[in-house]
This record gives C-alpha cells, structure tokens and sequence, in this order.
C-alpha cells in the first residue's frame, strides 16, 4: 500500500511538473502572442501614416500641377490677346502702306505724266 502511494505521490509530482510546464509554455505563448500582436499594430499604424503622407504629399503635387495648369491657361490666354493685336496691328500697317503706296503710285504717275507733257512741250518749242 505504501508502495502504491509512493508511485501516486510519484505519479502526482510528474503530473504537477508537466501541468507547471504546459502553464509556463502557455504563458511564454500568451507572451509571444501580445509581443506579435504589439509589432503588427505598430506596423499597421506606421504603414497608415505612410498611406496618409503619400495621400498628403499627392494631393499637394496634384494642386501643384493644377496650379501650373492654370497658369499656364492665363498665360495662353494672354498671348493669344497679344497676338490678335498684333495681329490687328499688322493689318492696319499694311492697310496704311497700302494706303501711301497707292498714293505714291498716283503721285509717281502724275509726275510722269506731267514730265511727258514737258518733254512734249519742249519738244514742240
């Protein structure tokens, strides 16, 4: 009987030792656990605020590149109201040389004619 006892005791012991084993095994795993769960939660947030600098960082290029756009635009704008005035500058020079040509042209004639009419006149005489 003490013999059975003794192997129970035993029996006991290695039981317990295993149950403090698998306790301990479960508490370095619960441990393991909140550590992994510590490191995903921080690159979760770290890999959001990277999405949110990449979003800001883009939006400001964006408004950027608009901007640029719209500035641009005006400028186009603006030289395309340049070169019309030019454009209807141009056309009044041309008008007016043509204008003092068709005039000089007259003139030029007249004096011919008149110079034609001396050398007929002197002719004459």
């Amino acid at each position: 009987m003490n013999e059975k006892v003794i192997i129970a005791k035993r029996n006991a012991t290695i039981l317990e030792s295993q149950i403090n084993l698998t306790r301990s095994e479960i508490n370095n795993a619960n441990s393991e656990i909140d550590f992994l769960k510590l490191e995903t939660d921080n690159k979760v947030k770290r890999i959001q605020n990277e999405s949110k600098q990449i979003n800001v960082v883009k939006e400001n290029q964006m408004k950027s590149i608009q901007e640029r756009i719209d500035k641009e635009k005006e400028i186009n704008k603006e030289l395309i109201q340049k070169i019309k005035e030019v454009e209807k500058r141009i056309k009044e020079l041309t008008y007016s040389i043509e204008k003092a040509t068709l005039e000089e042209n007259r003139k030029n004639n007249a004096i011919l004619n008149e110079a034609a009419e001396m050398n007929k006149f002197l002719s004459e005489l």
